[in-house]
Formats: C-alpha cells, sequence, structure tokens
C-alpha cells in the first residue's frame, strides 16, 4: 500500500504519517527530510541559496525516485509538493492521497507556536488564508479527504480504520 498526505503545512502530515506507518506497519517517507539529506541542506538554505525553482525540480526528482522504488510507504508530502509539476496527479496514479484538511485560522496557531525555520513562514504575515485557497483546488483532488484538526492519534487511528 502507498499513501500520501496532503495538505498546507502544519496540518500535521509528518506526525500523522509517522503514526500510521507505524500503525500499518509499513515505512514512513518525509519528502523533505529526502530532499535534505540528498541535498545536503535544509530547506529553507536550498531556498535561499537556490530558490524555488531549483526546489521545486529537486523535490520532483526526489518524488519521482520514491514512487519508482519504493513499494509501499506512509508519506509525508511537502505543503507545497501537490501544487507543482502535475504532481497530485502523479501521487494520485502511484496510491491513495489523503489531504489533512485544516482552517487557515488551526494552521496560523499551530505555524505561530512552531518556531520553524521552514521558508514560507518567512511572509506568515500576509495570510495563510489565501496562500491556503490557491492550493485548495490541488488538495482537494485527494481521494480521501479528513478533518486534519483532531490530533494526530486520533487523526491516524481514523484514517487506519478508513484503510482496513
Amino acid at each position: 500500500m502507498r499513501i500520501a498526505l496532503v495538505g498546507y503545512m502544519g496540518s500535521g502530515k509528518s506526525t500523522v504519517g509517522r503514526l500510521l506507518a507505524e500503525q500499518m506497519n509499513i515505512p514512513f517517507i518525509d519528502l523533505d527530510k529526502r530532499i535534505e539529506l540528498k541535498e545536503g541542506l535544509s530547506i529553507s538554505d536550498i531556498f535561499r541559496t537556490h530558490g524555488e525553482a531549483y526546489f521545486r525540480k529537486i523535490e520532483s526528482q526526489v518524488l519521482q525516485e520514491i514512487l519508482s522504488m519504493e513499494e509501499t510507504f506512509a508519506l509525508a508530502t511537502g505543503g507545497g509538493t501537490p501544487c507543482f509539476n502535475n504532481q497530485m496527479n502523479l501521487l494520485m496514479e502511484h496510491g491513495t492521497t489523503i489531504y489533512l484538511q485544516c482552517t487557515s485560522s488551526i494552521l496560523y496557531a499551530r505555524l505561530e507556536k512552531s518556531n520553524d525555520t521552514r521558508p514560507v513562514l518567512a511572509n506568515l504575515n500576509e495570510g495563510i488564508d489565501s496562500h491556503l485557497k490557491e492550493r485548495e483546488k490541488f488538495y482537494s483532488q485527494a481521494q480521501i479527504i479528513v478533518n486534519g484538526e483532531l490530533s494526530a492519534p486520533e487523526l491516524s487511528q481514523y484514517i487506519f480504520h478508513l484503510l482496513s
């Protein structure tokens, strides 16, 4: 089984993906971590040093590698992954996509508390709402849409039962 979690940053893709993979006894893959490993740089440093276009190119290459090599996994995608290079369709062709849907106010509250160094957080004041609306058309194509506002353990358990 191949599961790809999609959604905005702060929606819980990595946390839920890790828990779900453990429940299903399958490997967990964090796309951003794979990119950092390949590049030897953090995502923030890749954006800062090479720009978003370069990052999206590497992201696409690493995603292709995962889809061509890994048989079974729970994959946490980056927040923008489904929105570029026809990758949402690619993810749907190779497995089950699950959108962890959250309101912009919940995402803002989570991200504000996170002290994270994500590139998009530098522009948090510009508003998550408009960014989320742009990406929603991609996320909402997922085969399964779940309420991402549940706790990570509740959400992983819910998804586990949906897939069983």
